[in-house]
């Protein structure tokens, strides 16, 4: 039987047994020139060894607790080659940390290696369960088969931001910017008949939550009281075309720069006479189920009073907004 050698930096027989199996070359094999732009590698494991794939890590939409990870160039590595990522970072008690990116794109402690398809392919795969307003270093390596694990390539950083939310109101016929203090006008009220505010309630939104986020409302009495006749026109959900009296609010718009879609909810979402309820009872008016930028919302005031009202210059309701995220 024939031993096989290699040309290059000498030859070695193939030594193997049921136990064991050792590949190699002799030779000279000369240093290894390198700098901190380039590494030269030379001999038989090197030409084994997969190719160096490159890849991304971006915070595309201001997350706080995943970045998208994407592996941009495979270098001509087959479609059976596996990747596996590393991470380093620093948690927030100031200890450094070196994780794994796990098959359920997580970090963990065990080095894993999968297809360029289970990675997401050109998709890629968001990984999750990160901690906000924190850099994440990331490198990869590449393998194909035995002896053929390469080193890991570059960093590749990102970092998460903190989670984020804000709201303001304004109060004016259109949509435009107002100071407070905040009141919106109804008028004279015409008895028997349904009266709707000039001015409209303007909400501004946003957050990365990532479920989005809802906007509340309830008022301090339920209903619009008059001090000096001691009445409140009490607050309904309803047609108040149908009632002899009653008040509340009807959304108008509802739209976003991005992200979202903010709308509004039942029983604010009427037409017409069509209003919904603000009692002393927080309830959802507004709502986006994903993070959302620039959101802007508006609703309106319908009021109607039946013609034995008591008559006063008093009628008001304090109005309570409230905005949170869902994280």
């Amino acid at each position: 039987m024939l031993k096989s050698y290699e040309f290059g930096g000498g030859g070695a027989a193939e030594s193997q047994s049921a136990n064991y199996k050792m590949e190699g070359a002799v030779g000279d094999g000369g240093n290894q020139p390198n700098s901190s732009n380039y590494q030269i590698g030379a001999g038989l494991f090197y030409q084994q060894m997969a190719s160096m794939p490159t890849f991304t890590v971006t915070n595309t939409s201001n997350w706080y607790n995943k970045l998208e990870v994407k592996i941009t160039n495979t270098a001509d590595n087959g479609s059976d080659a596996q990747y596996a990522f590393k991470v380093t970072y620093t948690d927030s008690g100031g200890s450094p940390q070196t994780k794994y990116i796990q098959s359920n794109n997580t970090l963990g402690d065990t080095l894993y290696f999968q297809t360029y398809a289970s990675w997401g392919g050109a998709s890629g795969f968001s990984l999750i369960g990160l901690a906000s307003s924190t850099t994440y270093i990331v490198y990869i390596k590449a393998r194909q088969g035995g002896y053929t694990e390469g080193p890991y390539s570059s960093a590749v950083s990102a970092s998460t931001v903190g989670a984020q939310l804000s709201f303001d109101i304004d109060i004016a016929p259109t949509d435009q910017s107002s100071d407070p203090p905040y009141a919106v006008s109804i008028g004279s009220l015409n008895l028997g008949s349904v009266t709707t505010a000039t001015d409209k309630v303007w909400i501004s939104f946003a957050t990365n939550a990532d479920y989005g986020g809802v906007v509340w409302v309830k008022g301090a009495n339920g209903g619009l009281t008059s001090l000096a006749t001691s009445h409140t026109i009490t607050s309904v959900s309803g047609d108040l075309s149908s009632v002899s009296e009653g008040y509340g609010a009807q959304g108008s718009s509802a739209t976003q720069t991005s992200g979202g879609q903010l709308s509004y909810l039942s029983p604010y979402d009427g037409s017409g006479n069509n209003v919904g309820i603000i009692d002393t009872t927080l309830r959802q008016i507004f709502l986006s189920v994903n993070p959302i930028t620039g959101g802007r919302g508006s609703f309106l005031i319908k009021v109607k009073t039946p013609p034995t009202a008591p008559a006063a210059t008093d009628y008001a309701e304090t109005l309570t907004l409230v905005a949170s995220g869902t994280f």
